[in-house]
């Protein structure tokens, strides 16, 4: 693994081999000749673990966000999640019902330009913590297997705390405790527009 030193002047290359987005002071915004669009590599599904950026288990806020031995540097959270920059992007999940489709909107941050890696992690955090009604849990979740798994991921994000428990059930909830952040793929419905976020 990378100690935290070499994480902050690995994320601070270009993206994908190609020039990262410029802040608004630079001038215009660098688009990538292709047209793609390309996350930044702490949010980029890795298959091998061992070359995973971040661990972070989505159920809790972003505070708890591990990176390599010696955790994130400032920088690397207030990166462009995507070059070129993108003033929003829609996360999908393959767990939830499209309903619960996220939209992640750029940060007041003038100093960087558009969506910030920041703001996509606190945007699914923020967004999955949102309730869910009864007739929502039963309409979408019609298998009871899966219903069950379900009650047994609140109750372990609720364990020992009953005003936790109080509040009820939450979007995280129906991820049926497949919590930890894997990143993103494309979206084969808009490939430059949405994201699909991968679990485990």
């Amino acid at each position: 693994m990378r100690s935290g030193q070499k994480l902050a002047a690995w994320v601070d290359r270009p993206m994908h081999g190609v020039p990262r987005p410029r802040r608004p002071e630079d001038g215009v915004d660098i688009s990538h000749p292709s047209g793609k669009v390309y996350l930044h590599e702490l949010l980029t599904y890795v298959d091998n673990p061992e070359e995973r950026a971040l661990k972070y288990d989505i159920r809790w806020p972003t505070n708890t966000i591990q990176a390599l031995m010696s955790g994130i540097p400032t920088l690397a959270l207030s990166s462009p999640a995507c070059n070129p920059s993108q003033n929003s992007l829609i996360v999908e999940c393959a767990y939830l019902p499209s309903c619960f489709n996220i939209e992640i909107q750029a940060g007041n941050h003038p100093e960087v330009l558009g969506v910030t890696v920041s703001d996509v992690l606190m945007g699914i955090y923020a967004d999955l913590q949102k309730s869910v009604s009864a007739e929502q849990f039963y309409a979408l979740i019609v298998n009871e297997d899966e219903r069950q798994e379900i009650y047994r991921a609140f109750e372990a994000r609720c364990e020992g705390n009953d005003l936790e428990r109080r509040k009820g059930l939450r979007r995280v909830d129906l991820l049926g405790g497949a919590t930890n952040f894997l990143g993103f793929v494309r979206s084969s419905a808009a490939p430059n527009q949405r994201w699909v976020l991968r679990v485990e």
